[in-house]
């Protein structure tokens, strides 16, 4: 964001290779940072197949806000004021994946989407849009070239790096604006021997351990 200047993207959608990398749980929590920010934000759940958004966004959810979501909306059975969830947290709105659909994949692709991703920045800040992952279902793909900027997350150990580059190339086929990327579920033993490192060396003398003195053998060390 700082480093586009005066053009912040304020449509974006996060996206994944493959499922469990934890893309929802970043989409929700960039909603929060934005808008603890004073951005006024809305977050869609376009994942209808594995919603996770209602799960994350639980604790800060208006009590009794129980609302139809984005399937009904696209689908024409709720009109996008009943779809739109307040939550206790100013400034952030939220659009639940709502019922299952039989072809999440057509509504996502149609017109009242794109009118919706319109409508969501004129009226807020920033539009973030969690989808499914990019692999499993064409849903990424078809939603991606009508964003402003596609962020990828890896999950570090969850995803092998062929599925990432065969990811990138779809996302980049159909002209996605590729941003960056997160690498997410970093384990600390990824990096124990930097952190064993710089806490050894930067100890106390009397707390540092000797190093053991090489042993001499036929004369040599």
């Amino acid at each position: 964001r700082y480093g586009r200047g005066q053009s912040p993207e304020r449509r974006l959608l996060v996206a994944s290779a493959v499922q469990s990398e934890g893309k929802s749980t970043i989409a929700v929590n960039l909603a929060i940072r934005y808008a603890l920010e004073g951005n006024s934000v809305l977050l869609l759940d376009a994942d209808m197949r594995r919603p996770k958004g209602h799960k994350l966004l639980e604790a800060i959810e208006e009590p009794g806000s129980k609302t139809p979501g984005l399937s009904e909306y696209l689908s024409g059975n709720a009109d996008l004021k009943e779809a739109i969830q307040s939550t206790v947290l100013a400034g952030l709105d939220f659009v639940p994946a709502g019922g299952r659909v039989r072809n999440p994949a057509k509504l996502i692709g149609g017109k009242k989407m794109r009118d919706l991703l319109d409508l969501g920045e004129e009226r807020y800040d920033i539009v973030i849009v969690d989808a499914p992952a990019v692999l499993p279902v064409v849903d990424a793909t078809i939603l991606a070239p009508h964003m402003r900027a596609v962020l990828l997350v890896v999950g570090a150990e969850e995803v092998e790096i062929g599925a990432i580059r065969t990811a990138l190339y779809r996302l980049r086929h159909v002209r996605s604006p590729i941003a960056g990327a997160i690498l997410n579920k970093v384990r600390e033993h990824a990096s124990s021997y930097t952190y064993y490192y710089s806490s050894s060396y930067y100890a106390r003398p009397a707390e540092r351990e000797e190093a053991p003195v090489p042993s001499r053998k036929n004369g040599k060390r």
